[in-house]
């Protein structure tokens, strides 16, 4: 039998999961661009790919961690098939410029290369999630 002194309030049990996160989880997203941009690229994703976040950021620990960001909770499967997914869908960085600089409002001729590296990164990062964790996308 083990017990865990555990915090009370909601903004406690956040801080000590962050101060554990921090701690013991590695940070294996690889990416030399803004954080903005795999957001962008999450939005672009499912807007015009049709990939489907509702489970990766409706998850209950991410809907806890989000109050100052983004973020999702990707079991491994889920972060195993969008890893696959994400490899196997034809990105083209024009077009990803495009629509990074229509959402952001922005005209920035390096924002479809950070969606396209943000791309690679993302999958690469999802492919590292073992079966015995979740993978934690923490944007913010």
């Amino acid at each position: 039998m083990s017990l865990a002194s555990v915090p009370h309030s909601r903004e406690a049990a956040k801080a000590a999961f962050w101060a554990m996160e921090y701690r013991f989880g590695p940070d294996v997203l690889d990416f030399g661009w803004s954080g903005y941009a795999v957001l962008v690229l999450v939005e672009y994703l499912r807007d015009e790919c049709g990939f489907d976040f509702e489970r990766v950021d409706g998850h209950p620990l991410a809907q806890l961690l989000t109050a100052d960001g983004y973020c999702a909770v990707f079991e491994p499967d889920e972060a195993a098939r969008m890893a696959a997914r994400i490899v196997r869908t034809p990105l083209d960085e024009i077009e990803l410029r495009a629509y990074a600089n229509d959402f952001s409002a922005t005209d920035d001729r390096d924002a479809g290369k950070a969606l396209l590296d943000g791309a690679r990164a993302l999958a690469a990062a999802l492919g590292c999630v073992r079966t015995d964790c979740v993978g934690l996308l923490r944007v913010g």
